[in-house]
């Protein structure tokens, strides 16, 4: 599994649009808090294709779970997150991700639809709504590749209806002439509506690689047209091994020192069995596993 290319893209680990594994038919992902909470919080049934069929799980689903997060049974945002969620998955004739239904298991009330649509061979969009109680939100995701498959432009629109915010994101990706990522640029746009106020903010991520094109380093560079403060964040990277393009681990530190670390462990088949994410500043953990069949 390339988890290099999932950190840089931002993907997760089951990613829902791209995701194969034809060596299992089923998947478990379990998290464990910062407290030593536990949680069974998805199970993932594929089809023999290895493509995913069934997803069960909680409304809020996190590829590796933050380290800021706990399963407080008593807390209102814990129930929220835990609300339980049936999606299928339909595929069109040529084998590609068409849409996806969601539902609340307990009452069977619909939660979201997301539909893909493929404009042509280098472009396709995302559209998805979700509409239930106190929640109503529309996001379009717009997918920009090169000839070589290379991802160049990603757009992503937020709107929530009843909150009256709205958020954008433009992300684009440099490559040098080995097809390596060098540069991302990111534009962020957020809207309240209610009150009047408009954020834009921008960052840079500068790519660095080393004699096995391995990626080593990045420096990410954020600064507001609201604020003239900027925030720098370096990141090192370790790999499992000289030729290997899977991540053993990620350092993140900003300029004040603050640092988390991210530990990936693999299985035989080289996927992802484990997600470690760390706190160093506050000395917190969580753990996400993967368990197939």
């Amino acid at each position: 599994m390339n988890t290099t290319n999932k950190y840089i893209y931002e993907s997760d680990i089951i990613d829902f649009l791209r995701f194969r594994d034809s060596a299992c038919y089923k998947i478990n992902v379990f998290a464990e808090d910062y407290k030593g909470n536990k949680r069974h919080t998805a199970q993932i049934k594929l089809d023999n294709k290895g493509q995913i069929k069934e997803w069960k799980g909680n409304a809020t689903f996190w590829t590796t779970l933050p380290t800021n997060v706990n399963f407080n049974p008593e807390s209102i945002a814990t129930e929220k997150r835990s609300m339980p969620l049936l999606k299928t998955y339909s595929y069109g004739v040529d084998g590609k991700l068409v849409e996806i239904n969601a539902c609340n298991i307990i009452n069977n009330e619909p939660y979201s639809k997301h539909k893909i649509s493929y404009v042509s061979n280098n472009i396709y969009i995302v559209h998805c709504k979700e509409s239930h109680p106190n929640h109503s939100i529309e996001i379009n995701e717009k997918f920009f590749y090169n000839k070589d498959s290379k991802l160049i432009k990603r757009i992503k629109e937020y709107y929530d209806k009843i909150n009256k915010t709205e958020t954008n994101y433009i992300d684009k990706f440099i490559y040098n002439s080995r097809n390596l990522i060098v540069t991302k640029n990111t534009t962020q746009s957020c809207k309240w509506e209610k009150i009047d106020l408009n954020v834009i903010a921008y960052s840079e991520t500068t790519y660095l690689y080393n004699k096995h094109y391995q990626l080593d380093s990045a420096l990410e560079r954020w600064f507001s047209k609201n604020d003239d403060e900027e925030q720098i964040f370096n990141l090192t990277f370790k790999y499992s091994d000289e030729k290997s393009d899977r991540i053993k681990e990620v350092l993140r530190s900003d300029g004040n020192l603050e640092k988390t670390r991210t530990e990936f462990e693999y299985d035989k088949k080289n996927r992802v069995e484990k997600v470690i994410n760390s706190d160093l500043k506050n000395n917190r953990k969580t753990i996400t596993r993967y368990e197939r069949e």
